[in-house]
């Protein structure tokens, strides 16, 4: 919840202050904001969600290369 709140008065700000500098590209990036939203949505629900996982299955999912 931290993060989020953090992440909103971020977005007001540079929203803010983007007209002051026309020159510069200094606005959110929509997509990216909304796609890390989802991401710690969905880490959210799944943590609250799983209550026991053991320790083999949380070591395969932390060292999985993409």
């Amino acid at each position: 919840m931290g993060t989020f709140i953090t992440s909103v008065a971020g977005v007001i700000f540079y929203v803010t202050i983007a007209p002051f500098y026309p020159n510069m590209s200094i606005d959110p990036d929509w997509l990216l904001g909304v796609l890390f939203g989802l991401g710690g949505i969905a880490g959210m629900y799944l943590g609250a969600a799983v209550r026991v996982m053991p320790a083999k299955a949380i070591k395969c999912v932390l060292t999985a290369r993409s």
